[in-house]
């Protein structure tokens, strides 16, 4: 009778699966706007042109209120408002999407060589990260533009970290 053996791995934190996250990361980065006439200005195209239509929409035609800014002037700007709020949810949005396409494209992978599956899935949303970083400097230089400044801003990053482990 023949003995068979299981090999049993052991999980390896996502810190030492850095660099194969990273490789992921790179990959989607490269391969979104490769061929395209304006590369990473899509990145801001498709958010600024989505914040136009829907600032039109909801601010003209039904005159959506907003609360008043901080600052000295304190004018509410829906736009603003909105802009802030598509950020994160395009953020979410995205990294979803693309967590499911990276591990449907890298399938055929997976069933050839052994790797956490998590490992596309965090790749794709740090390339979605990259590109939402750029979305959340521009809404921090209108913010400053605005003179909508105060001690608040400390608390981005935490609500950024927990909004990405979440996502």
């Amino acid at each position: 009778m023949a003995t068979q053996y299981m090999e049993i791995r052991h999980e390896k934190s996502i810190f030492s699966q850095w660099t194969l996250i990273k490789a992921f990361g790179n990959r989607d980065l490269k391969s979104k706007f490769n061929g395209t006439l304006l590369g990473w200005l899509w990145s801001l195209v498709v958010p600024l042109a989505t914040l136009g239509i829907y600032s039109l929409i909801f601010s003209i035609i039904f005159r959506m209120q907003v609360p008043p800014m901080g600052g000295p002037h304190g004018q509410p700007v829906f736009a603003l408002w909105f802009f802030a709020g598509l950020t994160m949810w395009g953020f979410f949005q995205n990294s979803v999407n693309a967590g499911m396409n990276g591990l449907l494209s890298c399938g055929g992978l997976l069933q050839k060589v052994y790797f956490p599956s998590y490992t596309p899935v965090i790749g794709a949303g740090l390339a979605i990260g990259v590109q939402s970083l750029i979305e959340i400097g521009l809404l921090l230089t209108v913010l400053l533009v605005f003179l909508n400044v105060s001690w608040t801003w400390l608390l981005i990053l935490p609500l950024f970290a927990i909004y990405t482990v979440f996502t």
